[in-house]
């Protein structure tokens, strides 16, 4: 059992330095909404990037990294058109909280 679990250990480890990637897809993103520069191509872009953050994370365990993507993701999927001024500061909000805890996350391990 020692064995399997530090091979869930290790790809766990692995799993998390692997979404520096994401996050950094995430914050070009997010560079794009600060600065008014988006599209809906963008906007679809992120919710799939958040989704896929949620998800797996989730299954690697990932929890507080998974919590704040579904939220966003949930809050993503809520807007019925694409968004406008107030819900793009609740994405910047929520991105950049999403960003402490995966920063917070990759210190801890």
């Amino acid at each position: 059992m020692d064995e399997l679990q530090a091979k869930y250990d290790a790809m766990c480890k692995k799993y998390l330095f692997s979404l520096s990637d994401k996050f950094d897809q995430v914050n070009s993103l997010k560079e794009k909404f600060t600065k008014k520069t988006w599209n809906e191509n963008d906007y679809y872009e992120l919710r799939k990037l958040v989704h896929n953050i949620a998800g797996a994370s989730a299954m690697f365990g990932f929890s507080l990294i998974s919590n704040s993507a579904l939220k966003l993701d949930q809050y993503l999927k809520s807007i019925e058109n694409l968004p406008d001024g107030s819900n793009v500061d609740k994405i910047l909000i929520s991105i950049n909280e999403l960003s402490r805890i995966y920063a917070d996350t990759v210190s801890v391990n």
